[in-house]
């Protein structure tokens, strides 16, 4: 019988630790893609519920930013740059959105979007 060892900590960064479990505080995990960080889903968990304090209904998805292969880098892709200009245009493209559905409709909402 062969036990296999789940490393506790993060070798990189000690500080972090691994989490092993199916579910974390009572939501389901996709295990396949873990092990996951303790501390990053205690984080994304806070940001989910500040959104329920401010909205009935939640929509959360996950996004991985990928540039093409066989294309050169940009200069900031090893930056925090990228994920910021990511981030102005997905805001820019909600509140253009927003201000249509606002032009159709006087009762439409705005939408705040939080970022982990």
């Amino acid at each position: 019988m062969s036990v296999s060892f789940n490393p506790k900590r993060i070798p990189g960064n000690t500080n972090l630790r691994y989490w092993y479990d199916y579910t974390y505080d009572g939501y389901p995990l996709m295990v396949d893609a873990g092990p996951f960080v303790e501390q990053y889903l205690e984080k994304l968990y806070q940001t989910m519920q500040y959104a329920l304090v401010d909205y009935s209904r939640v929509f959360a998805f996950r996004f991985d930013l990928r540039i093409p292969h066989g294309k050169p880098l940009p200069s900031d892709a090893l930056t925090n740059q990228m994920i910021r200009r990511f981030k102005t245009s997905l805001d820019e493209q909600i509140l253009w959105d927003r201000q249509r559905a606002r032009n159709r409709n006087r009762s439409a909402h705005d939408s705040k979007v939080r970022m982990f």
